[in-house]
C-alpha cells in the first residue's frame, strides 16, 4: 500500500471545450454570399490549396464573381468556375484560407444511410450581420436520387436569402438548401454535389485528396494537367492553416517529489475519450495518476510508476462536467511530462449521422469509460457479419447490439482492436437497432465493416419453395432464420444433405407443419461439416424447412432429397405373400404398408437383408379392422434381422415398416 503526504497542490484549469472546427462550424452555413443581383447561403470545400464555394446557380447567376462572407473573414472574391442544371454554382475563392472555416465532409457517402433512418435535422442559416439562426426541420421526401424535401418545424417559414443554407444531421451536412415552393424546401444532397463536380475539382486536390476520394487512376495525370491546375492558383492563394479550436494535446509537465499534487482540470461536454501519454525524463519520479469526476468520485488510478519511462493509458467520460486529472509524488524528486489527447468527441461517438449503411464500414476512436453508437435500419429477417480489421492503436471493446426498446440482443467478450475478429449478428423484426462499441481499457482506434448476409427477401420471400431434389443455399447468421416451403402430396421421405461450406455458420434445422407444429428439430451443427437427416410427412399439404441461425455468420447448401412418394409407401398395389420380397425408401415420421394374405393357419417369418443406405426402423403387424396385433423392437436396415409370426392364422393383414430415425433403404423377404 502507497502511503502519500500532501505537501502542496498546484492547479491548472484547462477548458477542454470537445469539439474540433468542423464541429463548431458545421451549426451554421458557410459562408454569406452576396452578387448585385441576389443573395444566399453557400458550403465551402478545400481542394488541395485551393478553397471553392458551392451555392445555388439561381444566386451567382448574371454576375461573373460574388463576395463572400464567413464567421471570421469580410468581403472575399469568389469568381464563377463552373454551373450545372441542378441549380448548382461552383465559385474559387481569392482567399483560400476561408476553407479553415468549412464543413465539407468527404464526399456524402453517408447520405444514403442517413436519409434511410433519420427523419429530422436542422438548417442552418447565416444572416448578413453574421448572425446565426437554426431551424429544427422533417424532412418529408427523399424519393428523389439527387434532391430530397423538407420542411420547417414549429410553424417556422421560409424566408428570401435561405437558398444555400446547409441542411445538417448533428455534425454532419447531407444538403444544401435550393429553392421553396409553398411550405416546402427542395434540398441538393451532398452526394450528388460531389459527384457532379467531381472533374472539376479533381484539377485542384493533392495526390492524397485523390486516394481519399478514390480517384487513384488520377494520380497518374499527365504533367500537363498538373500545370493547367497549378496556373488556376491566384497569388492571393496560401498553404490552408487549420483553425483549432479544441486542444488536440494538452501538456501538463514540471518538478515533482514525494508528497507534491499537480492537478488539470478538464471541462467535458459529453461522452469523450482521452490518452494519457507520459514522455519519458531524465529526472526520474515515482508517482500516481487519478481522474476524479466533479462529484470526487475516482473513475481510474494507475500503478505507481517512473517518469523515467514512456507510458499511455486510456481514460475517458460519458458525461459532460468538470474533471481531474491529478498527478501524485511518491517516491523521490523529479520531472513529469504528460501530454492528454481528445482520442475522439461526443459529436464523433454519438452523432446523429452515425448511420451504418448496407456494407459499410465504421470506424474511429475509443477508450476506456466512452462508447460509440451507430444505428442500423432493418427491413425485416436480416443477417449481418462484423469484421474487425486489425488497428496498430490497440484499444479494448465490447461490442453490443440492442434493439429499440433496448433489449440486448448480442454481446462480444473483451476483445482487442489489434486482432481480426468476427461476428455473426441478425434480427428478426423490422425497426431500428443500435451497434454499441464500448471502450474498456486502453485507449486506441476501431475498424468495423458490417456486411449485409442475407435480406428479408432472400431468406423469406414467398419464391422459397423446396421442389423434388432441389438444393438450397444462402447466407445466415446468429439471430436469423431461414424458410422454405415443402408442399407434400402425402406420406412422404425426404433426405436432407447439408454440404459443407467454407464459411461457418452454427444452425439448427427445424421441420414444421401448416399449423405450426414441430415434427423435426437437429442439434446445434456446423456448416462446414456434411451431414445427412431424414425427415418425413404422412400427410398431404404444406409443410415448412426452417433454418435458424445459432452462432456466428456463414453460409449454408443443403440438398432435399425425395426418398419415397406416397405412391410408393401405401399404394394399393403393395401386397406380399408367400416367398415374396419387398423393398424401398423410408425416413423418420414416414411408414410403408403392405397388404399381408396368409392362406393357411401357420409360422411365418420376415427376413430383412442388410442395407447399405441405414434407416432405423420397426415393425408392425394389423388385422383387418386395424387392430395392431404384433410390434417388433427398434432395428436399423444395415442389420440382419428377423422376425418370428408364430401360428399365424390364415386371412388378410397389414405390414406397416415405420421409419423411426435417419433416412434409408430397407428390403424384406416373407418366408414359411
Amino acid at each position: 500500500m502507497v502511503t502519500i503526504k500532501i505537501k502542496y497542490i498546484f492547479t491548472t484549469l484547462i477548458t477542454l471545450f470537445v469539439f474540433n472546427t468542423s464541429t463548431q462550424l458545421a451549426i451554421a452555413s458557410d459562408a454569406y454570399v452576396r452578387t448585385k443581383y441576389q443573395e444566399g447561403q453557400g458550403i465551402l470545400r478545400k481542394a488541395g490549396s485551393s478553397c471553392f464555394l458551392y451555392t445555388p446557380a439561381h444566386v451567382i447567376t448574371g454576375a461573373k464573381a460574388a463576395l463572400v462572407e464567413t464567421r471570421l473573414r469580410k468581403r472575399i472574391r469568389a469568381e464563377l468556375i463552373n454551373t450545372y442544371p441542378q441549380d448548382l454554382a461552383i465559385a474559387k475563392l481569392e482567399d483560400a484560407s476561408a476553407c479553415e472555416e468549412s464543413s465539407w465532409k468527404g464526399g456524402g457517402e453517408r447520405v444514403d444511410a442517413i436519409l434511410d433512418v433519420v427523419r429530422a435535422g436542422r438548417l442552418n442559416y447565416k444572416h448578413k450581420q453574421g448572425r446565426i439562426e437554426i431551424f429544427d426541420i422533417e424532412i418529408t421526401d427523399k424519393a428523389l436520387d439527387a434532391t430530397f424535401d423538407i420542411k420547417l418545424k414549429n410553424n417556422k417559414e421560409f424566408r428570401k436569402g435561405m437558398s444555400g443554407s446547409i441542411v445538417t444531421v448533428g455534425d454532419y451536412p447531407i444538403g444544401m438548401l435550393l429553392s421553396v415552393e409553398g411550405d416546402i424546401g427542395k434540398v441538393l444532397r451532398m452526394d450528388t454535389m460531389a459527384d457532379l463536380s467531381k472533374r472539376v475539382i479533381l484539377r485542384y486536390v493533392t495526390d492524397k485528396e485523390k486516394i481519399e476520394m478514390g480517384e487513384v487512376s488520377a494520380i497518374n495525370n499527365t504533367q500537363q494537367s498538373n500545370t493547367q491546375a497549378s496556373s488556376s492558383v491566384t497569388a492571393h492563394e496560401k498553404p490552408q492553416t487549420q483553425t483549432n479550436l479544441k486542444p488536440d494535446k494538452i501538456e501538463s509537465k514540471g518538478t515533482l517529489s514525494e508528497g507534491d499534487v499537480q492537478e488539470v482540470k478538464i471541462l467535458a461536454r459529453g461522452n469523450t475519450a482521452y490518452n494519457i501519454v507520459s514522455q519519458p525524463q531524465q529526472k526520474n519520479v515515482k508517482y500516481k495518476l487519478y481522474f476524479f469526476d466533479d462529484a470526487g468520485n475516482e473513475l481510474f488510478s494507475s500503478n505507481v510508476e517512473q517518469s523515467k519511462r514512456k507510458l499511455e493509458w486510456g481514460v475517458g467520460v460519458a458525461d459532460a462536467g468538470e474533471y481531474t486529472l491529478r498527478v501524485v509524488g511518491v517516491s523521490g524528486s523529479g520531472e513529469y511530462n504528460l501530454a492528454i489527447h481528445t482520442v475522439a468527441t461526443p459529436e464523433e461517438l454519438l452523432s446523429p449521422s452515425n448511420v451504418i449503411g448496407t456494407n459499410d464500414s465504421i470506424s474511429g476512436g475509443l477508450s476506456r469509460g466512452t462508447y460509440a453508437e451507430y444505428k442500423i435500419l432493418a427491413q425485416g429477417n436480416t443477417a449481418y457479419n462484423i469484421v474487425a480489421k486489425p488497428q496498430q492503436k490497440n484499444v479494448k471493446y465490447k461490442l453490443f447490439f440492442i434493439d429499440d426498446a433496448g433489449n440486448e440482443l448480442f454481446s462480444s467478450n473483451v476483445e482487442q482492436s489489434k486482432r481480426k475478429l468476427e461476428w455473426g449478428i441478425g434480427v428478426t423484426e423490422a425497426g431500428e437497432y443500435t451497434l454499441r462499441v464500448v471502450g474498456v481499457s486502453g485507449s486506441g482506434e476501431y475498424n468495423l465493416a458490417v456486411n449485409t448476409v442475407a435480406t428479408p427477401e432472400e431468406l423469406l420471400s414467398p419464391s422459397n419453395v423446396i421442389g423434388t431434389n432441389a438444393s438450397i443455399s444462402g447466407g445466415l447468421s446468429h439471430g436469423t432464420y431461414a424458410e422454405y416451403k415443402i408442399l407434400a402430396q402425402g406420406n412422404t421421405a425426404y433426405n436432407i444433405v447439408a454440404k459443407p461450406q467454407q464459411k461457418n455458420v452454427k444452425y439448427k434445422l427445424t421441420l414444421l407443419d401448416d399449423a405450426g407444429n414441430e415434427l423435426f428439430s437437429s442439434n446445434v451443427e456446423q456448416s462446414k461439416r456434411k451431414l445427412e437427416w431424414g425427415v418425413g410427412v404422412t400427410k398431404a399439404g404444406e409443410y415448412t424447412l426452417r433454418i435458424v441461425g445459432v452462432s456466428k455468420s456463414g453460409m449454408f447448401n443443403f440438398k432435399v432429397e425425395t426418398v419415397a412418394t406416397p405412391e410408393e409407401l401405401i399404394s394399393k398395389s403393395n401386397i406380399i405373400s408367400l416367398n415374396d420380397s419387398i423393398s424401398g425408401g423410408l425416413s423418420r415420421g414416414t411408414y410403408a404398408e403392405y397388404k399381408i394374405i396368409f392362406k393357411s393357419n401357420a409360422a411365418y417369418k420376415i427376413t430383412a437383408k442388410p442395407q447399405r443406405n441405414n434407416v432405423t426402423y420397426r415393425l408392425e403387424l394389423y388385422d383387418s379392422i386395424g387392430k395392431r396385433i404384433l410390434r417388433s423392437g427398434t432395428t436399423q436396415s444395415k442389420r440382419k434381422f428377423q422376425w418370428d409370426l408364430d401360428s399365424a392364422q390364415q386371412g388378410e393383414y397389414v405390414l406397416r415398416i415405420v421409419g423411426v430415425n435417419g433416412t434409408g433403404n430397407y428390403f424384406f423377404k416373407l418366408e414359411g
